[in-house]
């Protein structure tokens, strides 16, 4: 059985929904695989808490899976969307998937310059993708201090301008998702949870 490990947490490969896929830049990554046991019991707690009618959704078995693991060097973000990118999804919006890349992008920036600053290049962070029948959830594993990011936004009174390049990662993941959270899982380290409904026809065309 392939494993793939990432500071205690086991992936493991019993089965897969959809075609494994090449990476060209080396590093180890499935499509369409069993996510590890930790992120659906983080998402199914989160989801009791914020949103009881996607609980029972949350509850049965995942339509499609991704998981990667990448370390925290400079060509991180490149990386990262490149694999978003090659990604077999179920049919979806263009504008939904535009916009949970964007998510993605923001939050591995976010790990690479601020939760993994003064952590070796080599420093592994992992990737989860998991689709169910009305949303999807993306997680992003660091091993960064943590922090209480649900409070950091609601304090914060002042944001850089729409036109600024940096500064604004954390309030663009708040608009982007329909909920988040910034779960710490000691020792494992921390887990980003953004959940986004797919979105409708007519929002596509907005």
């Amino acid at each position: 059985m392939d494993l793939v490990s990432f500071k205690g947490i086991v992936l493991e490969h019993p089965f897969t929904i959809a075609e494994s896929m090449n990476d060209l830049t080396g590093q180890r990554y499935s499509s369409g695989v069993s996510v590890p046991q930790d992120s659906l019991s983080i998402l199914r707690s989160f989801l009791a808490k914020v949103d009881e009618s996607l609980v029972k959704e949350a509850a049965a078995t995942p339509l499609q899976q991704f998981c990667v693991e990448l370390p925290t060097h400079p060509d991180l973000l490149k990386e990262s969307l490149r694999w978003f990118d090659s990604l077999p999804f179920s049919p979806l919006l263009p504008r939904f998937l535009i916009e949970c890349k964007t998510m993605l992008g923001e939050a591995v920036d976010n790990v690479r310059d601020h939760a993994h600053e003064h952590f070796s290049p080599t420093t592994p962070l992992a990737i989860v993708i998991i689709c169910f029948p009305s949303f999807l959830c993306l997680q992003v594993w660091d091993q960064g201090r943590g922090f209480d990011l649900v409070g950091h936004l609601r304090t914060k009174e002042k944001w850089p301008d729409s036109n600024a390049t940096r500064g604004r990662g954390l309030k663009i993941l708040e608009e982007l998702s329909d909920y988040l959270d910034y779960v710490p899982c000691l020792p494992k380290g921390n887990c980003l949870v953004l959940i986004k409904r797919y979105l409708s026809v007519s929002d596509d065309d907005l």
